[in-house]
């Protein structure tokens, strides 16, 4: 289930979900918008949702605007790492998925992003990644992501999707097409 929240967090344990995902965004613009709340309320929720969590649960953690901001333009490396060196020490036994929330983000950018962060974070269960294909750029990113080892990748099905807090931002991208990348990488 999709948490932006500790009060949402609680009631989906509470209701037998065994797989959370809590997203906040690297922006602060892009933070209040979504989740009505500045990136470092959204880490006191975060932690307090982690201390009334039982382990048994698998948490994700979606780290929204990693690359880019509707509001703000392109995020700087250094401000979505200062983000997760305050997030990471609480649980690094999560999914950590970085998000190019507006689709935006080039090949280069993404690939970095993920080498720098991946080094600087080992004790991280697994990486995901989740594309916008705005610019058609979705393919591109989803490769480089895969070249530094990232194995787990949003989709959405037929393209449709898309963040309502991320003007003209569209959808995730075809699962089909992620398929038939990752199959085509995957084999040769």
């Amino acid at each position: 289930m999709l948490v932006p929240n500790e009060k949402y967090g609680r009631l989906a344990i509470d209701s037998g979900a065994g797989f959370l995902a809590f997203v906040l965004s690297v922006s602060e613009s892009h933070n209040r918008s979504n989740v009505k709340r500045s990136p470092l309320e959204s880490i006191g929720e975060y932690r307090r949702l982690l201390a009334a969590m039982p382990e048994r649960i698998a948490l994700r953690l979606n780290v929204a605007t990693a690359f880019d901001c509707p509001f703000e333009g392109r995020v700087a490396e250094t401000n979505t790492i200062g983000l997760l060196d305050l997030l990471v020490p609480m649980r690094p036994q999560v999914e950590l998925c970085l998000c190019d929330t507006t689709g935006r983000a080039s090949p280069d950018q993404v690939g970095e992003l993920f080498a720098v962060c991946m080094t600087r974070y080992p004790k991280i269960s697994r990486w995901a990644f989740h594309a916008h294909d705005t610019y058609g750029m979705g393919l591109a990113n989803i490769h480089s992501a895969w070249r530094e080892g990232v194995r787990v990748f949003d989709a959405s099905f037929a393209g449709l999707g898309g963040c309502p807090f991320a003007p003209g931002a569209t959808s995730p991208g075809c699962f089909g097409a992620w398929v038939f990348l990752l199959e085509s990488i995957s084999i040769s």
